[in-house]
């Protein structure tokens, strides 16, 4: 997380899921112009950010709908996901693609990546996602962040025992 946000002006987290409730672990603010204040402990919407949305992914559908029930999800913004029908069918990408991208959905203006962090069975134990803001630097977008994030949360689950050929990624 230091070296994202030393080398691209990217705030980034760890979070995880601790019961019903998604917390920040950690939380690294970025060298550039806008820094996203998290304090370690708080929680996180799930359903609106990179992390959230990558821990969401690594759950069931039957564990999903416990969390977040069947009514409408709060807004943030006006492009907040608040269908937990829509919410759902977009978490197949990240399954798939093992990235959550958000735009302006949490907060105005700015963007985030979320990947998980693997234990050595492959479980996703935890997310690393970054936050940036939309408008600062051109090069600096969705899809030139996210291979940033997937490759820090790669060597993140690699020092925890997993080995991306070896073990298949599992849901829990």
């Amino acid at each position: 997380l230091e070296l994202l946000s030393k080398q691209h002006q990217l705030n980034g987290f760890i979070a995880a899921l601790r019961g019903l409730r998604a917390v920040y672990l950690l939380a690294v603010q970025a060298d550039g112009p806008i820094s996203i204040n998290i304090r370690p402990g708080s929680e996180m919407p799930l359903h609106s950010t990179g992390a959230g949305k990558v821990l969401l992914a690594s759950l069931a559908e039957d564990d999903i709908r416990k969390l977040l029930g069947n009514g409408k999800l709060k807004a943030f913004t006006p492009h907040t996901i608040t269908d937990v029908d829509r919410l759902i069918a977009s978490l197949a990408k990240v399954r798939r693609t093992d990235i959550a991208t958000v735009s302006e959905e949490n907060i105005p203006g700015v963007l985030s990546v979320g990947a998980p962090i693997r234990d050595k069975a492959g479980h996703v134990i935890a997310s690393l996602s970054v936050a940036f803001p939309k408008y600062v630097d051109a090069s600096r977008t969705l899809q030139t962040v996210a291979p940033l994030v997937a490759a820090a949360a790669r060597r993140v689950s690699q020092s925890l025992g997993w080995q991306p050929n070896s073990s298949k990624a599992k849901s829990r």
